[in-house]
């Protein structure tokens, strides 16, 4: 989160915020309804075990949907194939528009500049090991 804060603060971007929260299921009770353009999720924990928690399970979709403008968007960048898989069968089973699919950001020369040049500590450790990452 420092990270971040510091690269906003220092390039003086004026739309950005950082919340530390422990519940996400919480969010509408620190952001306003329909005030977010996007929502990024990078690299969430996949919980493999348990779908209800997964950040892009119908629970939580509904949540972005009050906290987003309309035509507001999602992004999803990971290293778990399941969550992937998971991600987009929730895409078709609400009959939700995907705006781009990578299946692959770092093979891919398409993939936007930052999808590539900005990542998180662990992705560049998945990365070094070869991991495929992928963008919803």
């Amino acid at each position: 989160m420092w990270v971040g804060a510091n690269y906003s603060l220092t390039h003086q971007m004026q739309n950005t915020a950082f919340l530390r929260a422990y519940n996400i299921g919480h969010l509408e009770h620190y952001i306003p309804e329909h005030c977010l353009e996007e929502i990024w999720i990078i690299f969430p924990d996949p919980q493999l075990k348990k779908d209800r928690k997964k950040l892009t399970s119908t629970r939580f979709s509904k949540l972005y949907k009050k906290l987003l403008i309309p035509d507001g968007t999602i992004h999803l960048k990971t290293d778990s194939s399941e969550l992937f898989k998971f991600t987009l069968e929730q895409i078709e089973l609400y009959n939700l528009t995907i705006l781009r699919q990578i299946d692959n950001v770092y093979a891919d020369p398409s993939a936007p500049e930052e999808l590539v040049d900005i990542h998180t500590y662990y992705e560049g450790l998945h990365v070094k090991k070869g991991r495929t990452i992928r963008y919803l």
